[in-house]
C-alpha cells in the first residue's frame, strides 16, 4: 500500500458512490500504517510504502504520501456531510499538515527550505530528491484542506462555540504555512527549469492551486506538447507524435524506466496514467473555451488506452513497445510493471470517466452539482447514483438538434428527499438563448456566450423517482428545423404552438414567441408571416 495511491483511490471510491470502502482506507492509514514519532505525542510523515497489515516496505521520506491525507479526508466530508468521521481523524490531519511542512527531526531529506519556501522531499516517482511542483503542489492542497477540516469543526463541534478552541489557530497555522509555499511554488515554476514531466499537472488536476490558463501552468503545457522551451533553451515534449504510441504521453523527459533501448525515442514507454492526466487537464479546460475541442482531446486520451487494455479489462503502469519480449521465452505482453495497480491502471479511468458530468460533491450545502461535457458524437450521457450525503441522484444529459432544439440535464431522485442542483449546461458559443426552463416552467439562469455554459440552480423534484428536467432552448426566433434560417418549412410547429390572447407557451414554443411576452399568439403569427412571406 502507497499511501497516495490509497487516498488518491479512496477519493476515486467516494467519487463513485462507495463510501465505506473510501472510509476504511482511512481507518488503514490512521490506526495501522506505522508512523514514528516525529516528537512525543505527535507522530510523523507516512512512510513510502507498506504491508497491508501496516509494516513498511519502503522507507524514504515522500512529502506526497502524507500530504494527500487532509485532501483526501475532506473530499469524504464533501461526499458524506459527516462531521463525526472528521472529528475522528483531526488528530491525524493535524499531524499529516505539521509534518508535510517543517522540517523532520527522523529524516535529513525531507525539510522545509526557508530560502526558497518549498519542500525538499522524494519526488512523485520514488526516483530522486528535490523541491519538486508537483509534491510541492499537493503540500498546498494538503495545507488548504487542513484549515477547511479546522474551520468545519470550529463552526460546528468546538463545545464553546466558534474561536474557543483551537482550531482557528490550526486553521490559521495551515493558511500561513500554504500561502508561503505557493508563493515558492509560484517562483519555481517561473524559473522554468525543472524537467517536463507530466506531474506538473497535478497544480491544476486535481489539487487546483493554480487556474487552468494560468501563464505558469499553460508554460509547462506548451513544454509537453514540444512548443516551448525551458530556461536553458531545450525543446523536450512527452507528448509522442507519431508511431506506435502516437498520442500517448512519457512520465518526463529522459524517462528510461523499462526503457526500450533499441529504439531511437530518448523516453521509456508511455504510462495509462500519464494519458489520462494529460487529457483530464484538457478536460478541465473545456469548462473555459467555446466547442468541444478540449473534451474530445480529453476522449481520444481515453480511447488510446481502452484499444490498449488488458484481457480481462485493467491496464497497468506502462506499456510495452510491441515485440518487446521483455521476458525470456515469453509471447509478447504489452502490458507491463505492476499490473494491475489500482491508482494507475483503474482508479484514474474512473476519474476520468467521471469528468464528463464534472460532479463536484457539496454534501454539507445539500447541493448536486455538475457541469456536465458531452464530446462530440454523444447525444446524451448517464450517470446513476451520484451521492449528495444521504441521497442518490441519477443525470441524464441530452444535447438535441432537432425542434425544439434544447440541450437539457433530468435529474431523477432516487431516494426522494428534498436536494437542491447547480449544474451548467452548455449550448454552442453565442448561440441566442430563448429560455430556461424547469419541468417546463421558465427559471432564471446566467449564460455566459463566450464559452456557451448558461447556469441553473434550484430545487429537486422530491419523491422517490421525482424527475426534474432543466432545459436550455436555443437558436433563431421560428426557426424550427433548425438550419438557421425562417422560412416556410418552419410553419409546421407554429400552429401547435399557438396560444391565443392571454395563454402561455409551453417552453419549447419559445421559438415563435417573436415579441417575448410569454406566449404565441396572432401578433407573433404576423412577425412570422413577414418574415416568411406568408398572407
Amino acid at each position: 500500500v502507497w499511501p497516495r495511491d490509497g487516498v488518491w483511490a479512496a477519493v476515486t471510491l467516494d467519487r463513485a458512490g462507495h463510501t465505506p470502502e473510501a472510509e476504511e482506507i482511512y481507518r488503514f492509514l490512521r490506526d495501522i500504517a506505522f508512523r514514528a514519532e516525529e516528537e512525543p505525542g505527535r507522530k510523523a510523515w507516512w512512510y513510502q510504502k507498506y504491508t497491508t497489515d501496516g509494516h513498511i516496505v519502503w522507507s524514504a521520506p515522500q512529502v506526497d504520501e502524507t500530504s494527500v491525507y487532509p485532501w483526501g479526508t475532506y473530499y469524504h466530508y464533501l461526499v458524506t456531510g459527516d462531521l463525526s468521521f472528521l472529528d475522528s481523524h483531526y488528530a491525524t490531519i493535524f499531524e499529516s499538515g505539521r509534518a508535510m511542512s517543517e522540517d523532520s527531526s527522523l529524516d535529513t531529506r525531507i525539510f522545509y527550505n526557508d530560502s526558497t519556501d518549498l519542500m525538499y522531499s522524494n519526488n512523485l516517482w520514488e526516483d530522486s530528491f528535490d523541491e519538486f511542483i508537483y509534491s510541492n503542489a499537493s503540500v498546498v492542497r494538503g495545507l488548504e484542506d487542513a484549515a477547511r477540516v479546522a474551520d468545519v469543526l470550529d463552526q460546528n463541534v468546538c463545545p464553546g462555540g466558534p474561536g474557543t478552541c483551537n482550531y482557528h489557530n490550526d486553521k490559521a497555522l495551515f493558511e500561513g504555512r500554504a500561502t508561503a509555499i505557493r508563493g515558492g511554488l509560484a517562483n519555481r515554476m517561473s524559473a522554468n527549469f525543472e524537467n517536463t514531466d507530466i506531474s506538473q499537472l497535478g497544480t491544476v488536476y486535481p489539487f487546483e492551486v493554480f487556474d487552468v490558463n494560468d501563464p505558469l501552468v499553460t508554460l509547462y503545457v506548451d513544454r509537453m506538447n514540444g512548443v516551448a522551451m525551458d530556461t536553458f533553451g531545450n525543446t523536450h515534449p512527452i507528448v509522442n507524435f507519431g508511431g506506435e504510441w502516437d498520442g500517448l504521453i512519457n512520465r518526463y523527459w529522459g524517462d528510461t524506466y523499462w526503457h526500450n533501448t533499441s529504439g531511437p525515442n530518448p523516453n521509456a514507454s508511455p504510462w495509462f496514467l500519464t494519458t489520462m492526466w494529460y487529457g483530464c487537464y484538457y478536460g478541465v479546460r473545456q469548462d473555459t473555451n467555446p466547442g468541444k475541442g478540449d473534451i474530445d482531446n480529453h476522449k481520444y486520451r481515453l480511447d488510446l488506452l481502452v484499444d490498449r487494455l488488458g484481457p480481462i479489462g485493467f491496464g497497468a503502469e506502462q506499456i510495452a513497445p510491441s515485440n518487446s519480449l521483455l521476458y525470456p521465452g515469453q509471447m509478447d505482453f504489452v502490458l507491463q510493471t505492476a499490473w494491475p495497480n489500482a491508482w494507475e491502471s483503474m482508479a484514474f479511468f474512473v476519474d476520468a470517466l467521471m469528468l464528463f458530468v464534472d460532479y463536484v460533491p457539496d454534501a454539507p450545502g445539500n447541493t448536486l452539482r455538475i457541469e456536465p461535457k458531452l464530446p462530440t458524437g454523444w447525444s446524451s450521457m448517464t450517470y446513476r447514483n451520484l451521492h449528495v450525503g444521504t441521497h442518490r441522484i441519477d443525470v441524464t444529459c441530452t444535447e438535441s438538434d432537432v425542434y425544439p432544439i434544447a440541450h437539457a440535464n433530468t435529474f431523477t431522485n432516487r431516494t426522494g428527499a428534498a436536494v437542491d442542483f447547480d449544474t451548467h449546461i452548455r449550448i454552442p458559443a453565442g448561440a441566442g438563448v430563448q429560455a430556461v426552463a424547469r419541468n417546463g416552467v421558465p427559471v432564471a439562469f446566467t449564460y455566459d456566450s463566450a464559452t456557451g455554459r448558461v447556469h441553473v440552480t434550484g430545487a429537486l423534484a422530491t419523491g422517490v423517482d421525482a424527475e426534474t428536467e432543466v432545459a436550455v432552448y436555443f437558436g433563431v426566433p421560428g426557426d424550427a428545423d433548425g438550419d438557421g434560417d425562417v422560412e416556410t418549412d418552419d410553419f409546421v410547429a407554429f400552429p401547435p404552438c399557438m396560444t391565443g390572447p392571454g395563454g402561455t407557451a409551453a417552453p419549447e414554443c419559445v421559438l415563435y414567441d417573436f415579441d417575448v411576452d410569454g406566449d404565441v399568439d396572432l401578433e407573433d403569427y404576423a412577425e412570422f408571416a413577414f418574415l416568411v412571406g406568408l398572407p
